[in-house]
């Protein structure tokens, strides 16, 4: 991840903006120095439908999608990919640009928050609210203190909604 970022920033430098690893090396974050003129979907709410009808939309929308053109040459010929390929790994050979806005004030009504969900995860950390992952097995009311509000995120299922696949449920 972290050779593929240099890479993309070197190609785009005169762009306005930087793109970056988050904690996690599968997750990417451009910060811009302002708001794009885009709606955009996360990868989650699109699984098994065809990308080309959730394109960046909006007043900005040519500016992204060529953005992500350009960001799927450059990975398309990165030296990583061509290692990746020998060692029989697939090729890194696009990225998926969504979300945006302007982060709101810290704040939230909850107290606690239970959730592997890495966008609820964020969201707390961003609100200054202690969060746990949910417990491999057991009772998750265990992890629950009486008194406080605690937001729990149980995403087991998003894959199978995703895919509209309810016998995966």
């Amino acid at each position: 991840a972290a050779a593929l970022i240099v890479e993309i920033n070197a190609h785009l430098a005169d762009q306005s903006f930087k793109l970056v690893a988050g904690k996690n090396p599968k997750r990417w974050y451009l910060g811009l120095e302002e708001v794009a003129g885009i709606q955009t979907w996360p990868p989650s709410s699109i699984a098994g439908r065809s990308s080309f009808e959730y394109l960046p939309r909006g007043a900005d929308a040519e500016r992204w999608r060529q953005l992500g053109n350009e960001i799927q040459m450059i990975l398309h010929t990165a030296d990583i990919n061509e290692t990746r390929l020998q060692r029989g790994a697939p090729p890194i050979n696009s990225i998926w640009l969504w979300g945006g806005g302007v982060l709101p004030t810290p704040g939230s009504r909850f107290d606690f928050c239970i959730a592997d969900d890495a966008l609820a995860k964020g969201i707390a950390l961003h609100c200054n609210v202690a969060c746990v992952g949910l417990p491999d097995e057991g009772d998750i009311t265990a992890t629950i203190t009486r008194g406080q509000e605690t937001l729990v995120v149980i995403d087991q299922l998003v894959r199978e909604i995703g895919y509209g696949d309810p016998a995966g449920w």
